[in-house]
């Protein structure tokens, strides 16, 4: 039997809305339990919980992080016991996330410390907190990364070292401090006014993980100011010479990363400073000097003094298997040129110049400093010594270069013609020794038109490479 049209249009609806209602609508998955401060989850001091960011939002008026931007987020609160608390966090599968410690007051929110985890997807911060006061923890996905699990770990930190610290062995010390078992050493050193002292302390840290150190006067902390001398774990080789009335006990702080559980060893050395640490240092006499270093005692550094008696272009380079730096400091200690930003190679003007050598990163090893001075010189060319020269056709002329002050060293000349559609055309080179401070051919156009040339001095190891502009050639019936 068939179906009319219209009665077969209605039955395929009706069939359609019962099979769309038979199927059940997809489920939703529900926020994490602490998705927002008012039901931030309740830990303590120590406690290691695991939590989500799937499924996690962003309520109204939540700050933003000052370490990433961030989306998703869960809440913790803990209450402070007055110690120092530290805190890390393993992210999960490719989640990448931001960690975020507040102070409350009433209905206020104050941020004490934040940290992103880094490519192992782990991160680690510390605070110092006041007892009664709660605080909150914000977990959460940075912008551009999946949601997914995580570990947070919150632990008891030791206190750290007061002042004014053991007194610090004549031979040095070898130590570590650790984020939660020692955060910090402090060391005690007497020192005499008026004497200058080297100080160093050496690590193995890394700039992702940088221990901090720092000299302060007798009964000064860290938590009480800046130091009198800061000692990083990249250079933390300094000089120090007490003022007048500003002898006596001195204490150095050995400070743990804020941002690693791991334990990072030292070494820490303080000794009176000899004639080549200090201003002005060894003569330097001569081009080449020899010495060497070692970055993880006293002896980090050499300074040697020189004279430049006219102006010329000088260069200043380091040999060593080791890792080893040098840098162009003026008579007035301005720093003028680095081997670290490349090789040295400075337009000076006569005067006395300091080379300072310095061990890099606790290296140690043998060096050889090398100095050249190289005389400025000026190329200059012509066409029967003119810089501009009309002559008839079938003339021969002298296309000569020379070089000022004479010097040996190789010279060339490029000679171009020019082509009235295309324009300047390679024509010929001409190769000299520049001996006796020049060089010069003969040369006889082919017929009518413009022709130019210059010329290039290479340079030698006493005299600076130069160049001249273009000397131009017509040529008319």
């Amino acid at each position: 039997m068939l179906i009319p049209r219209r009665s077969f249009h209605a039955f395929l609806t009706m069939v359609l809305l019962t099979t769309l209602l038979a199927v059940p609508a997809a489920a939703t998955a529900n926020p994490p339990s602490n998705d927002n401060r008012e039901s931030a989850r309740a830990i303590s001091v120590p406690q290691r919980v695991s939590g989500t960011t799937v499924e996690a939002t962003d309520e109204q008026g939540e700050p933003r992080s000052n370490c990433a931007t961030s989306k998703g987020s869960v809440w913790y609160r803990f209450s402070g016991n007055g110690g120092l608390v530290a805190l890390s966090l393993v992210a999960n599968g490719d989640l990448d996330a931001v960690v975020e410690v507040f102070a409350v007051r009433r209905s206020q929110t104050t941020l004490r410390a934040c940290d992103s985890t880094n490519s192992a997807g782990f991160g680690v911060l510390s605070l110092k907190t006041s007892r009664g006061t709660d605080y909150l923890i914000r977990v959460a996905g940075r912008s551009n990364s999946v949601a997914g699990n995580f570990t947070l770990n919150l632990l008891k930190a030791a206190e750290p070292a007061r002042p004014p610290g053991k007194r610090l062995p004549s031979r040095g010390i070898s130590s570590s401090v650790n984020l939660t078992s020692n955060p910090s050493d402090a060391w005690s050193i007497r020192l005499t006014a008026g004497k200058t002292y080297r100080i160093n302390l050496a690590s193995n840290s890394s700039d992702v993980a940088c221990l901090r150190g720092g000299l302060y006067k007798s009964g000064d902390s860290p938590d009480e100011g800046p130091p009198v001398r800061r000692l990083s774990c990249g250079d933390g080789y300094t000089l120090f010479t007490p003022g007048r009335g500003k002898g006596g006990r001195y204490s150095i702080f050995v400070e743990s990363a804020t941002n690693s559980l791991s334990s990072q060893r030292y070494r820490l050395q303080v000794g009176r400073a000899q004639r080549d640490d200090t201003g002005p240092g060894l003569f330097w006499s001569g081009l080449t000097k020899r010495g060497s270093l070692n970055g993880r005692r006293l002896d980090g550094e050499d300074l040697y003094n020189w004279d430049l008696n006219r102006t010329a272009f000088v260069g200043l380079r380091v040999a060593s298997r080791a890792d080893f730096e040098v840098v162009l400091l003026s008579v007035g200690g301005r720093r003028l040129a680095c081997s670290c930003d490349g090789a040295i190679s400075r337009k000076l003007k006569p005067g006395t110049y300091f080379a300072l050598v310095f061990a890099s990163f606790g290296a140690r090893g043998s060096y050889t400093l090398k100095r050249t001075v190289r005389t400025i010189t000026k190329t200059s060319i012509g066409f029967n010594g003119s810089k501009n020269k009309l002559v008839s056709e079938g003339a021969s002329v002298r296309l000569g270069a020379t070089v000022t002050p004479a010097g040996s060293g190789k010279l060339i000349i490029t000679l171009e013609r020019k082509d009235p559609v295309y324009g300047w055309q390679y024509f010929n080179t001409y190769t000299g020794s520049g001996s006796g401070g020049g060089m010069s051919t003969s040369f006889t156009p082919p017929g009518i038109g413009e022709w130019r040339a210059k010329a290039e001095f290479k340079g030698s190891k006493t005299a600076n490479p130069s160049k001249s502009g273009y000397a131009r050639l017509s040529i008319r019936r």
